[in-house]
């Protein structure tokens, strides 16, 4: 909160101008079927959805089970691979919760007195996913890119409506990236990959990106207005900037 409240201090001692931007990241998915809510991929057992929508690329992805029996994904064998780089989804993790209660004295008034115990249990990450039939479990860890993507040909700060982009193939293309899954069922074991890689980079200022919008309860409208996303879709994902310019002195 102090960061922040100096961050703004210095804009307006300064008389900086702060705009807002955002860099477009379209990707083209190898064989996955795209909706107006996800890309999918599928063999004869297994159904796997993501939404790269969001800030950096979301990586997660949903992992339905469409076969009678029990899935078992093997995540010692399954691996998150950006540009050749294989990153492990099990890392063996040790994970610790904590639980704390406190016994308040009724004859004191203070709120402080009083006697607190508790204890915390331990457990480690699961080398296996099972997933039961006809069910899905969500497998979240990786984000595809989180830093801005500079270019010479690509304008940081372009103008309104701004249609210069950058467009590449899978072999010229800065981020290929793809999973690799093993699963087992009944015994026999089974891996599938779905791959991805960024087709086009695009920066636009924050009016070609956002529109406020009345927001709805119940299907009447309630007054209050919120920011949505006009190029929102599930093969996209985005990281917004600033541009803190200082106005010309007169």
């Amino acid at each position: 909160m102090k960061r922040k409240m100096l961050f703004l201090l210095v804009i307006a001692l300064t008389g900086c101008k702060v705009s807002n931007y955002y860099q477009l990241y379209t990707t083209s998915p190898e064989n996955g079927q795209l909706s107006a809510s996800s890309i999918s991929f599928e063999d004869e057992n297994l159904l796997v959805s993501y939404n790269l929508w969001g800030v950096g690329g979301d990586f997660s992805f949903s992992i339905y089970n469409k076969s009678s029996e029990d899935a078992v994904i093997e995540l010692s064998k399954s691996f998150y691979v950006m540009n050749g780089y294989a990153n492990d989804y099990f890392k063996n993790r040790v994970y610790t919760k904590s639980t704390n209660t406190g016994v308040v004295s009724p004859l004191v008034t203070t709120p402080v007195a009083g006697s607190m115990s508790g204890y915390s249990t331990s457990y480690s990450e699961n080398p296996e996913l099972i997933i039961p039939p006809q069910t899905k479990k969500l497998v979240s860890e990786y984000t595809i890119n989180s830093s801005y993507y500079d270019h010479c040909d690509l304008p940081k700060f372009p103008p309104r409506k701004n249609n210069h982009s950058l467009t590449f193939t899978k072999e010229t293309s800065p981020f290929v990236f793809y999973n690799i899954i093993t699963y087992s069922l009944n015994g026999i074991e089974k891996r599938i990959e779905n791959h991805f890689f960024v087709s086009e980079i695009i920066n636009l200022q924050q009016k070609d990106m956002v529109k406020l919008e009345e927001v709805k309860r119940c299907g009447k409208k309630t007054g209050l207005m919120t920011q949505v996303f006009t190029k929102a879709s599930p093969e996209k994902f985005y990281i917004p900037y600033l541009n803190l310019s200082t106005p010309p002195k007169k």
